[in-house]
């Protein structure tokens, strides 16, 4: 069973205290648990601080390649060897575009943070604390 699952079913057991409220049970995790836990809080910090150079990067990438082609279309050639270096630098333009798409488009789509593992750890949070 995943952590997150158990985190999850966690969630239904509560315990009644002397003065008839229901608190949440306090959760004990394993080691490989807590390891978990951690990779999940430095990906989550990793995605937030290097957000805007990997936007940044994207644009880069995006400008300097078309400044390329403007280079080539513009050289003293004739169309036949234009049209052959254009040839062997679309594969990877394309390639590097592409990749460069899909982070953008990642970092847009999550730039708070990935959704269901920022809930994830403020449940483990919460059901860390001791009762009050």
């Amino acid at each position: 069973m995943t952590c997150w699952r158990r985190c999850l079913l966690n969630l239904e057991h509560w315990r009644i205290e002397a003065n008839g409220l229901a608190s949440p049970l306090v959760m004990e995790l394993s080691e490989t648990e807590l390891r978990m836990l951690e990779k999940l809080r430095r990906r989550q910090q990793l995605l937030r601080r290097y957000r805007v150079p990997l936007l940044i990067l994207h644009g880069m990438i995006t400008l300097s390649w078309f400044v390329l082609l403007i280079i080539v279309v513009q050289m003293k050639m004739d169309v036949t060897g234009k049209l052959i270096v254009v040839s062997y630098m679309l594969p990877p333009i394309f390639f590097f575009m592409g990749i460069s798409s899909f982070w953008f488009g990642y970092m847009i789509r999550n730039w708070r943070g990935e959704p269901n593992t920022t809930l994830l750890l403020k449940i483990v949070d919460e059901l860390r604390k001791p009762a009050e």
